[in-house]
């Protein structure tokens, strides 16, 4: 057990030094999720200082992410930039597709 926590806790630091850029959260609408190429297309509004709204394809920081969330759902994420890369690294839905 010792040694999951401890993996845990380094696995930890490196996801916040991999992706200690700039950093945005908001809402917006699910417009397409690629489970093959890991990635969400979401249409947003405003999303702090980090970009203003569009509708942009997204990599995610975990996979799993993209088993809760489908093409319509109305969601509040946050997404960090690092080099150029935008990562969505928390979603949440807000509204289930109908």
């Amino acid at each position: 057990m010792k040694i999951k926590l401890l993996a845990g806790i380094v696995l930890a630091g490196v996801a916040s030094v991999t992706f200690a850029g700039k950093q945005g959260s908001g809402e917006g609408t699910v417009d397409k999720v690629n489970k093959k190429t890991e990635k969400i297309t979401i249409t947003h509004g405003q999303l702090g200082s980090l970009m203003g709204p569009m509708t942009m394809d997204f990599s995610v920081l975990d996979p799993s992410m993209l088993s809760d969330v489908s093409a319509g759902d109305k969601i509040k994420f946050t997404v960090e930039e690092s080099s150029g890369n935008y990562v969505v690294t928390e979603v949440q839905v807000q509204g289930k597709a109908k």
